[in-house]
């Protein structure tokens, strides 16, 4: 049992649990393995490269712990160094960043609307924050597009000196800025390393979200509860006390 009454905070993921993970990252993560492995002299290793960081482009969908989901550019870089082997181009970190950089200059799309829905939690008295594994340049961008700053209290990127997820860091940080404790904290994530976070930093669940088809089967009992899309959030947060 799960007593939601008692929590104070949420922190929720970016990509797949607030933006649409597709419109933004397939083009970018597929251009970008297409120029790498062009570069080195072997075209054909653009669908090696993104099936070592779990994404099989024939079938559309992703392993449970994906790198592209879960991991961080500097995890991305390193993965596909393996596949390249001797032939790495030189220029490797320069062109997946300028890559990401130009993905990251698209509109972001919401799952729905998360103005909204922000707002209404804020006003309920939860305080809110943002952590993801992506670069805090772009939540930042996406904070400032959707005109959420008002309504988080927090919000920061891998690189924010926190460390990544599924390592406590971002969400510790979170608690400490707000002065939340932790068991008072709900964590709100598509992937694996949200869950791991959620029990690293000794958060009071983790609710898993399936709306942007990232979560597997094999990542759902991982989380706590887990709810088709993040507009079930406020419905579950006023049931109080929950199986899990």
């Amino acid at each position: 049992m799960i007593d939601l009454s008692a929590i104070g905070g949420i922190l929720f993921d970016k990509d797949g649990t607030q933006i649409e993970m597709d419109p933004m990252w397939l083009p970018a993560w597929e251009d970008a393995a297409r120029q790498l492995a062009t570069r080195a002299g072997q075209p054909l290793l653009a669908d090696a490269m993104l099936r070592k960081t779990g994404y099989h482009r024939a079938t559309g969908t992703f392993d449970p712990d994906a790198t592209l989901l879960t991991g961080t550019v500097l995890d991305i870089i390193d993965a596909w160094r393996t596949v390249l082997d001797n032939n790495v181009p030189g220029d490797l970190e320069s062109t997946l960043l300028k890559v990401f950089a130009e993905a990251s200059t698209r509109d972001p799309v919401p799952v729905t609307d998360v103005k909204a829905l922000l707002g209404s939690l804020r006003r309920q008295g939860y305080i809110l924050g943002a952590a993801t594994n992506d670069s805090t340049r772009k939540m930042q961008r996406t904070v400032d597009y959707r005109d959420l700053a008002d309504d988080l209290a927090f919000h920061c990127g891998a690189d924010a000196g926190h460390g990544a997820k599924p390592d406590p860091g971002m969400g510790l940080a979170f608690c400490e800025q707000t002065g939340i404790p932790p068991e008072r904290v709900l964590m709100v994530g598509d992937s694996i390393v949200d869950a791991l976070m959620t029990r690293a930093a000794g958060f009071g669940a983790a609710i898993g979200v399936r709306a942007a088809g990232t979560m597997t089967q094999d990542q759902e009992p991982f989380f706590d509860i887990v709810i088709d899309a993040i507009d079930d959030l406020p419905a579950l947060l006023g049931r109080g006390v929950v199986d899990a």
